[in-house]
């Protein structure tokens, strides 16, 4: 039987490993995780056919960051233009801060996943394969019950939100390594991948979303992963795709 599929769209520039973490999450509970790359222009109208291929029984859309959210967000009606009729979620920094403007203002967006969001995105496509109502789970914003993509005239409705309690942020080394389908990208001739050895940051600067993500998050501002796992991941793609540079992504 074949594994129920989710879609995640978002930018590819390089190896996006907000993407690909939540797709090793969604493979290692047992679903098929599809990485639909969108980094602008001519293909979108790619990205919408691939997350339709790929007949997910949820598409999730990244919205990182503010300069590109509209962009990323008029997707989810083109899904729906499209005849997509599962569901639709978004994640990332600015879906999280702007989570009720969100579903208020793009009626073809179910839900939103708040901060970390590998536990998350797997217990809601595992309500969804199994027939179940949907309800705030811990990190999930939900429309009211009964207000499910409401239309939207002129002015953001003021559609009421379901919002799940704060999920406690994972532990780093419990995660699994990031997918790392396809081949390593080159760095002036050398293989090279992105890798990440923390999540959040320890300074207080008032200006940064980062701060701001990691202050209002359920657990450590600061998280480490320990050596001996970054080494292990840094190992594997070593010996598995030749890669001999790495680039830290860490937020600090």
């Amino acid at each position: 039987m074949d594994r129920p599929a989710v879609a995640l769209v978002g930018s590819e520039h390089e190896e996006n490993l907000s993407l690909r973490d939540l797709a090793a999450a969604a493979e290692q509970a047992g679903f098929r995780a599809e990485i639909v790359a969108y980094d602008g222009g001519p293909a979108r109208a790619a990205a919408v056919r691939l997350a339709l291929a790929a007949e997910p029984l949820a598409i999730g859309i990244s919205v990182p960051f503010q300069h590109r959210a509209q962009e990323m967000l008029s997707l989810a009606q083109e899904l729906r233009d499209a005849g997509y009729t599962g569901h639709i979620t978004t994640g990332g920094h600015f879906a999280t801060f702007e989570h009720a403007a969100i579903l208020r203002a793009h009626p073809a967006i179910d839900s939103v996943v708040r901060h970390e969001g590998e536990e998350t995105l797997v217990e809601l496509c595992a309500a969804l394969r199994d027939g179940e109502p949907l309800r705030p789970l811990p990190g999930l914003v939900l429309r009211a019950s009964g207000q499910k993509r409401l239309p939207v005239a002129g002015r953001p409705a003021e559609v009421a939100i379901d919002v799940g309690p704060e999920r406690p942020l994972p532990k780093l080394d419990r995660l699994p390594f990031p997918d790392r389908r396809g081949e390593a990208m080159e760095i002036l001739g050398v293989r090279s991948a992105p890798v990440i050895g923390s999540r959040g940051c320890y300074a207080d600067c008032s200006f940064c979303c980062i701060h701001a993500y990691a202050e209002a998050a359920k657990g450590p501002r600061y998280r480490m992963r320990s050596v001996a796992g970054i080494v292990a991941e840094m190992h594997a793609e070593y010996t598995r795709r030749g890669v001999r540079l790495f680039v830290f992504h860490d937020d600090n």
